[in-house]
């Protein structure tokens, strides 16, 4: 199934340490992963226990924005290979 990011939690601060931020969409799956970008290039995969309460609608990602500010991307990678949309959000000093 391909799952859909539709929001991401607002508000987000570039603090140093593990945050937990909510994101909202549909037809996510238990063992998603997502490939997050990062302000500048590059980027990681969040998976395991960086992965939190998956719903269908929802789940929770713990990222760490290691104090830098900027616009980020995620996208959601189901275990039965259906890829979300990329989407972007930022993130505030």
């Amino acid at each position: 199934s391909t799952p859909q990011i539709s929001a991401v939690q607002s508000g987000l601060q570039a603090t140093v340490g593990n945050q937990n931020v909510t994101v909202n969409g549909s037809q996510f799956q238990s063992g998603l992963t997502v490939t997050v970008g990062f302000p500048g290039g590059g980027g990681s995969t969040l998976s395991g226990t960086q992965i939190q309460s998956v719903a269908a609608n929802s789940f929770v990602m713990v990222i760490n924005f290691n104090g830098n500010p900027g616009s980020y991307s995620i996208r959601v990678n189901n275990p039965d290979g259906g890829q979300s949309n990329t989407y972007s959000f930022s993130v505030s000093q």
